[in-house]
């Protein structure tokens, strides 16, 4: 896929081991005058629901705990800019086997709701 084709859903995987050690979970959003609300699932436990902006750095759990589990994030963002946009959602995760970084975005129209969908399953190499 070329590097500028629009994207607004991932379906990955991230590679964690036996150990005790944090995978640790960040949403960084680049939506400039547009509003944003994200739902973050790990499996059926809601981790987050209707959290506005950016998601800090936190803990998901440990590596050994997050084997076999899906990550599931909607984050809905809707332009209220008041002219065409385009919104980023930068997803990452750090702590398993190597550092994961996903790109998601796409150019709203004025008033246009996008959701932006992350899945990811987590397991041991």
């Amino acid at each position: 896929m070329p590097d500028n084709q629009e994207k607004t859903t991932v379906d990955t995987f991230y590679v964690v081991d036996n150990s005790q050690r944090n995978v640790t979970l960040e949403i960084f959003i680049n939506a400039p005058g547009q509003t944003c609300t994200s739902t973050i699932k790990l499996d059926d436990t809601v981790k987050e629901d209707g959290h506005n902006g950016s998601y800090n750095e936190k803990p998901l759990d440990t590596n050994k705990n997050l084997d076999e589990k899906t990550l599931f994030i909607a984050t809905t963002i809707t332009n209220t800019a008041g002219q065409k946009a385009k919104a980023e959602v930068t997803i990452r995760l750090k702590g398993g086997q190597s550092p994961s970084e996903d790109l998601l975005f796409k150019t709203h129209s004025v008033g246009e709701t996008i959701t932006y969908t992350y899945i990811c399953k987590f397991f041991k190499a």
